[in-house]
């Protein structure tokens, strides 16, 4: 996908384009740089496409507006699908830019927000002691400053950067404590990553009826969320099924999760993972 961060015309009167709640107000101009900032980092995993779009559409509002924390954030969105995109560089750019402000306005939350999107670019560029290094100070400030929502992510996001480096203790105490934030704060698609860690974790101990049982509570999350699911869970818990019907030696049942895998690959251009469910059906055959 290519991503262009840059406001299309039609959005020339973005300040005035303002959101409307849902008793009829209008929202201020910095609530809605809040809110599409906010709605563009839900959907980072989730839709690309409408993710950027209110990512540019926050950052015009903020140049617009002279809005700091606002120009931030978006850079930071900005970032984190351009690292999903794996390009590195400008999501570094982005990044840097988002850094600077947030450092400068001494914004604790807004620089662990950054180290997440650092983390996650980090794990892609398969720099492990970058990847727990960014991703645990993020979880740290979160918990100085108490933000739940952000806590459950962050101790998540650890968990699994963990999980890499093959602590698979500290892994599974930080994924079932980010499994009890999030469920009880009902945010259904980090649950569903979450899910999708404690059965990578309970597949690589070799306990593989337990981790059918993980990979099984993501698809039914995937199902109830929809276009609003985590697309990279619910591909590698797919794929991850099939692993285990091959250990198994279910062949019928591997192959179904197999096509299902590039399905939905090839549906939400995940190349990555089309690539391993196509080298594993040429191995099937």
């Amino acid at each position: 996908m290519l991503l262009i961060s840059l406001i299309p015309p039609g959005e020339s009167q973005s300040v005035k384009a303002v959101k409307q709640e849902p008793d009829g107000k209008t929202l201020s101009v910095a609530d809605s740089i809040e809110l599409l900032n906010t709605i563009s980092r839900s959907l980072t995993f989730v839709n690309q496409t409408k993710s950027l779009e209110a990512a540019n559409r926050a950052l015009k509002l903020s140049l617009d507006t002279d809005n700091a924390v606002g120009m931030a954030y978006a850079y930071r969105n900005l970032s984190s699908l351009h690292s999903y995109n794996e390009s590195y560089s400008i999501s570094m750019e982005y990044i840097q830019r988002a850094l600077d402000i947030f450092e400068g306005l001494a914004d604790s939350a807004g620089i662990a927000n950054c180290y997440i999107s650092l983390g996650h670019t980090y794990r892609r560029l398969h720099n492990l002691e970058e990847e727990v290094r960014y991703h645990r100070m993020s979880f740290q400030i979160f918990k100085r400053i108490n933000d739940q929502e952000r806590i459950g992510v962050t101790a998540h996001n650890l968990g699994e950067s963990y999980f890499n480096a093959g602590d698979y203790r500290n892994g599974r105490l930080l994924t079932d404590y980010a499994i009890t934030i999030n469920d009880s704060l009902q945010n259904k698609p980090v649950l569903s990553s979450c899910y999708k860690v404690m059965g990578l974790i309970e597949l690589a101990e070799g306990k593989y009826d337990v981790a059918k049982n993980y990979f099984e509570k993501v698809l039914v999350l995937s199902s109830e969320l929809g276009e609003n699911s985590q697309k990279i869970a619910t591909a590698e818990s797919l794929f991850s099924l099939a692993t285990i019907f091959k250990i198994k030696q279910a062949r019928d049942e591997q192959l179904a999760y197999l096509l299902r895998t590039a399905d939905f690959s090839l549906q939400h251009g995940l190349a990555n993972y089309l690539q391993r469910t196509y080298q594993e059906l040429i191995l099937y055959s």
